[in-house]
């Protein structure tokens, strides 16, 4: 796993100042990432979505004096209220759609595809029928990123001898005689 485009490096005292800001603390692995790493462009960047198939991550947000789409201050200000309560915007997809950490009121902290296209009205409460679980913590999303070949994706079987692909759930129905 590499990262391109990373935030500049962020302290202890930087990652419990944004805990305070924010009213939650970090999962331990998610805050390890952010000490280590500060977000960026990660390379693969793919996961998969049972809904959508394939999401296509454009970068995770960093903490710190930065600004700009992968900027956490910016993304904060433009979501805010936007997406529900105890969740945490932590990575940009294409679409304005966003990957959510979640953060309290849970043993877990699983990660969700938002949908900005699906988000509730201005004036209404976040909706969480535009949310679909991608992973169960953000070390299992990681390890989830997959390249967009679909060679490597499990959906799809290479025939033998061809370049034909073949979706192994097709199914072509009963035969005409």
């Amino acid at each position: 796993m590499e990262f391109t485009k990373v935030g500049p490096p962020v302290s202890e005292t930087d990652v419990a100042s944004f805990e305070e800001q924010i009213g939650a603390s970090l999962p331990a692995d998610y805050r390890a990432f952010v000490l280590t790493t500060n977000g960026g462009v990660p390379s693969p960047n793919m996961v998969d979505d049972p809904v959508r198939e394939l999401v296509g991550i454009e970068g995770f947000f960093s903490l710190g004096p930065v600004h700009g789409e992968l900027s956490m201050v910016d993304a904060l200000a433009t979501w805010d209220g936007r997406y529900p309560e105890g969740t945490l915007p932590i990575a940009l997809c294409g679409g304005s759609n966003l990957l959510l950490l979640t953060l309290r009121g849970q043993t877990t902290h699983p990660v969700y595809y938002w949908e900005h296209d699906g988000e509730a009205d201005e004036g209404e409460p976040a909706r969480t029928d535009n949310l679909t679980q991608l992973a169960e913590s953000f070390t299992d999303l990681i390890r989830s990123l997959h390249d967009e070949d679909p060679i490597d994706h499990p959906d799809v079987q290479r025939m033998m001898g061809g370049d034909v692909w073949v979706d192994p759930n097709f199914n072509p129905g009963p035969r005409k005689h």
